[in-house]
């Protein structure tokens, strides 16, 4: 699956400039052949280098655009002022260069992404594609938590401000494209389509013991002994000890490690079998972890353990268990 990304802001691990950190953490966390290339302003103002990073990281393909030479004029030359007499906010009227709409086109990309709610007038350029729209919050709503607490508007021009601003973004939020070709059942069918040749591959090159299992998704996941620890709340001198097959994994243990790889169910049931577990439909404790394998990518092994003392069960792992 291939997908083009537009942004204002160049996706970064944290919010730098801007709310960089969002699509990041989105796109660190997608199944496996979905290729992304990014088309950014990249207003954030990150360095080559840093680009070059989060390529690598993201492994991704990041494209810089300039800026419209008028976005560039009003705020080089003070004329913000401008702002007031727009219908829409001032970045709607973005549009992307012809020569890069032409180059997206023609790389027939499955789904074109667009991030940020001002950039929503980009996605005008590509009606003939399949389109996703993300935003890190609503602004109109932002602004209209402004208005319903007037005593932290402290002068009557930023009260002005506040409800110039509502309104903008209230237009911009009712002129959305909300044609057929938005956010369809296509796109999901994709998505699951991309997980589920994930699962088969891994299950095709999965080692046949326990420990070589878990090296090799590890390592799959670019995961070093250190991160994996972190994740699943299991010691690095336990994981040795399991990638070693020196000692059998308890079956909360299994548990804790497919969630800290993210594993697609049908591989976390595998590693269970190859580890000589299964899960009881009789329990209703393990009826839960089945509910956790299955939400995989969802929870963290905090959040579980969170729910399992909530419950009155004991916890998955702590740094100590095997």
């Amino acid at each position: 699956m291939k997908v083009t990304f537009i942004s204002p802001v160049t996706p970064y691990r944290e919010n730098m400039g801007g709310p960089s950190g969002h699509p990041y953490h989105l796109m660190i966390e997608r199944p496996s052949g979905i290729g992304v290339t990014v088309y950014t302003f990249n207003q954030n103002l990150l360095s080559a280098e840093t680009i070059s990073e989060v390529e690598k990281e993201l492994d991704i393909k990041i494209k810089v655009i300039r800026p419209p030479w008028w976005y560039k004029l009003v705020f080089r030359l003070h004329l913000t002022f401008i702002r007031l007499l727009l219908k829409f906010p001032i970045n709607y009227y973005i549009r992307l260069p012809k020569g890069v709409v032409t180059e997206i086109r023609k790389s027939q990309p499955d789904l074109i992404w667009g991030y940020c709610q001002e950039f929503s007038g980009i996605l005008s350029q590509f009606k003939e594609f399949k389109r996703l729209h993300t935003v890190p919050d609503s602004y109109c709503l932002h602004w209209y938590r402004r208005l319903g607490r007037p005593l932290t508007l402290s002068h009557n021009s930023e009260y002005f401000k506040v409800v110039l601003n509502y309104k903008k973004y209230y237009r911009m939020e009712h002129a959305y494209d909300s044609s057929d070709n938005n956010l369809e059942l296509e796109i999901r069918a994709a998505i699951l389509n991309a997980e589920a040749k994930e699962s088969v591959d891994i299950l095709n090159n999965l080692p046949f013991d326990f420990g070589s299992a878990i090296s090799y998704l590890r390592e799959r996941k670019k995961m070093s002994v250190e991160d994996l620890e972190a994740s699943a709340l299991i010691s690095q001198r336990t994981i040795y000890s399991l990638q070693k097959n020196a000692k059998e994994p308890k079956l909360q243990t299994i548990v804790a490690l497919c969630i800290a790889l993210t594993l697609p169910y049908p591989v976390s049931v595998k590693l269970m079998e190859i580890a000589g577990r299964s899960l009881r439909q009789s329990s209703i404790e393990e009826m839960i972890y089945a509910e956790f394998l299955q939400k995989s990518y969802e929870l963290s092994v905090e959040d579980c353990n969170q729910m399992l003392t909530n419950l009155n069960y004991s916890i998955l792992t702590t740094k100590t268990t095997l």
